[in-house]
Parts: structure tokens; sequence; C-alpha cells
């Protein structure tokens, strides 16, 4: 299975988050509680902005919906095996649906916990 991989603190996404990801691509899906562009409040002025943004512009269950890539960084993890391995070598890892995807997974990998932990129970203390 392929995921989305990240660590705790890097804001970028241009460092490589670990030695075996590598460069792929991703879609999030933007979707809109109405049913034409003009009904976004945002939109109002020009409702043709929606279409020059994004791909795949289209009406799914009376929303309005449209496509946006990204590029990020993926690992592969075919079995509980790997995943307890990838665990191992890199630590505290949270894993959670990539936000505004439709079927991706993300890993990030958790490497500030200690010192947010430390700095959390100092400020307990004092």
């Amino acid at each position: 299975m392929r995921f989305l991989v990240g660590r705790t603190g890097q804001w970028s996404g241009e460092a490589k988050p670990c030695e075996e990801a590598y460069r792929g691509e991703y879609t999030t899906v933007d979707r809109r509680t109405v049913d034409a562009p003009e009904k976004v409040p945002a939109m109002r002025r020009d409702p043709q902005e929606w279409y020059s943004k994004g791909t795949n512009h289209r009406v799914i269950d009376g929303n309005i919906v449209r496509d946006f890539q990204h590029k990020g960084w993926f690992v592969e993890i075919s079995s509980l095996q790997e995943l307890l391995d990838f665990i191992a070598r890199h630590g505290e890892i949270v894993i959670s649906p990539v936000f505004k995807s439709t079927d991706e997974m993300s890993i990030e990998i958790y490497n500030d916990y200690d010192s947010l932990e430390e700095s959390y129970d100092l400020e307990i203390g004092e």
C-alpha cells in the first residue's frame, strides 16, 4: 500500500522525510455544498474563477467538485511486518487519511514527540 509520508517539523515538503521515500503525485478533492459556483460567497463576483483552478470540474450529488494535483513523498508498505520494521527504523508514527483525498493514507514520522513532551513537562512543573 502506498502512503504519503512526512516528518513532524518539516513544513516545506521538499526535504526527503526518510531514506526509502520516493516522489509521487496525488489528488485532493475540493467539494462545496452548492450546485453552482455563483452560489459560493467568494465566487459571486466572478463565478468563472471556480474553473480557473483545479481540473475535472463536475457536480456530484448537488455539490460542485474539482480536483487538485499535488506532489509528495511516498513509501510502500505491503504488510504489517513492513509497517513494524518502518516504526523500528523511524520511531513513532501517526497514520491518517490525507486531507481532502479520495483514497490516500498518510504516515507522519512523529520525531518531535520527545522534545514536545519535555517542553510540556517543564511548563507544567513551573
